[in-house]
């Protein structure tokens, strides 16, 4: 991305530029990719890129883009890069440190939200919540709600605090630090209990793409030898904490549905197993007997 003196980089050009580079180094996406980094650099939408798209970048700019590139060609995620995610048209801020949502959190997100229409005022506790994503979404989406946030890192911690903020639902959303064994709050006091715990064995970790194995947080990733340690820690503690005819909602990894269901069946009822898409489990629902 080096220009002669009389060259005139324009917005265009440099776009088109960064798309060979990212798809050279292997990049799936690398034209939406590259118009995400550009949007970062220049704060723009997507759409005024193209309307500005004969504008000229200066030296700046241009050193700028080229340093994300970099840094996303060497395996960092995009989502650190620019700095957010979109889950269920929610904006959160994410970053290094934290577990990056993925589309199996909205699949989640969907089936709390039905766990809770009939609930006038529910209260929630979102378990190991990361970034926040849960616990801000459904405090968006359900306004009468309040909803316990806790976390066992303090950097993620801060996330969710700060989305909570840029949410404008700190009113109504309390954040702490807790372990899933050890979740602070008395017993039969929520409607709900939602978790995206760590999950993945811990001897698929390694092994995992590039950006997750090496930039995301391991605590939020590996659930012990078979993948459902936090499980074993965190579903006795549901059943204490929810109410009778309390909810519950887990995400789970693929195959992993009939062995959390068993963990629930002594002291739930009505638990399923959700799928997605591809036909993948997804998710654990119940109710507290």
């Amino acid at each position: 991305m080096s220009a002669h003196p009389e060259e005139v980089w324009t917005l265009l050009a440099v776009l088109n530029a960064a798309d060979r580079f990212l798809a050279s180094r292997g990049i799936d996406n690398s034209r939406g990719e590259a118009e995400q980094l550009l949007t970062r650099v220049l704060q723009l939408t997507r759409l005024e890129l193209y309307l500005q798209h004969d504008r000229p970048l200066d030296q700046v700019e241009r050193a700028s883009y080229k340093k994300l590139l970099r840094r996303r060609v060497q395996g960092e995620p995009l989502q650190y890069l620019i700095g957010s995610v979109e889950v269920l048209g929610y904006a959160l801020e994410v970053g290094p440190g934290v577990l990056i949502p993925r589309p199996e959190t909205e699949i989640l997100l969907v089936e709390a939200l039905r766990l809770l229409e009939p609930m006038q005022h529910p209260w929630v506790l979102d378990a190991g919540a990361g970034s926040g994503t849960l616990a801000v979404v459904l405090a968006k989406r359900l306004p009468l709600s309040y909803v316990f946030a806790v976390e066992l890192s303090p950097h993620a911690l801060r996330y969710t605090v700060r989305n909570a903020k840029r949410h404008d639902v700190g009113g109504r959303l309390l954040a702490g630090g807790a372990d899933y064994g050890r979740l602070p709050v008395r017993d039969g006091a929520f409607d709900l209990l939602v978790s995206n715990p760590p999950y993945i064995a811990s001897a698929l970790v390694p092994g995992l793409q590039r950006e997750i194995a090496e930039h995301e947080p391991h605590l939020a990733l590996d659930g012990g030898e078979d993948g459902l340690d936090a499980y074993r820690c965190l579903i006795p503690e549901a059943a204490r904490v929810l109410h009778a005819g309390g909810a519950l909602a887990l995400e789970i990894g693929r195959d992993q549905g009939r062995a959390v269901a068993s963990l629930c069946s002594r002291d739930f009822e009505a638990v399923v197993v959700r799928r997605d898409l591809a036909g993948h489990e997804r998710v654990v629902t119940a109710r507290r007997k």
